[in-house]
């Protein structure tokens, strides 16, 4: 069922409903009919200035038709929507609008990958969590050099990264994990 604009002037026999032309009733488009919108029952057009039932039965059509198109063209706009989410999803790309003009925003981009995959793993113990203390092993500023000093190590060595298939996230990752020290040691 849906909502439609009475043309017509409708009379509920079951509750003495009436709707006037201009108000909202109900249509079972699958039945073919008006509803009534207090108690669901069948309604029928009265006093239709003149109106016979023929010309009811195209008005309703023609909104029946009218509201399709609004729903088609609703469909059609979150298409639209979902399509340039999931494009914007795809490149990911940070438009740095910042007073940092030495800054790369595919760099800063790159960063905040690595920052999302670490929150992933560790979640409620990733640093933005844990209210940037140091509260696990993977904290100790001996652990996050360690780990900066691997990713650099890595792609020394022509080695892709394993989360990310390219070796430029590790370098993403040595960044971060300076990023890190640098947050954890500002309460030292």
């Amino acid at each position: 069922m849906i909502w439609m604009t009475a043309k017509f002037k409708y009379e509920c026999a079951s509750c003495t409903l009436s709707i006037g032309p201009g108000e909202r009733i109900l249509y079972d488009y699958e039945e073919r009919e008006a509803r009534c919108s207090r108690c669901g029952e069948r309604i029928e057009p009265t006093d239709n200035l003149g109106a016979i039932d023929e010309e009811v039965a195209d008005s309703l059509r023609e909104d029946v038709i009218a509201a399709f198109k609004i729903c088609n063209q609703q469909r059609a706009r979150i298409a639209d929507l979902e399509s340039e989410l999931a494009s914007l999803k795809l490149s990911r790309t940070l438009v740095v609008t910042t007073p940092f003009p030495f800054l790369n925003s595919d760099f800063l981009t790159l960063m905040n990958d690595i920052g999302r995959l670490g929150h992933e793993k560790f979640q409620n113990d990733s640093f933005e969590v844990a209210g940037n203390k140091r509260r696990i092993a993977r904290h100790r500023k001996d652990e996050i050099m360690a780990h900066a000093h691997w990713h650099l190590w890595s792609y020394e060595d022509g080695v892709k990264h394993d989360k990310m298939s390219n070796m430029q996230a590790h370098l993403g990752a040595v960044a971060f994990n300076a990023m890190l020290e640098f947050i954890f040691s500002q309460g030292e």
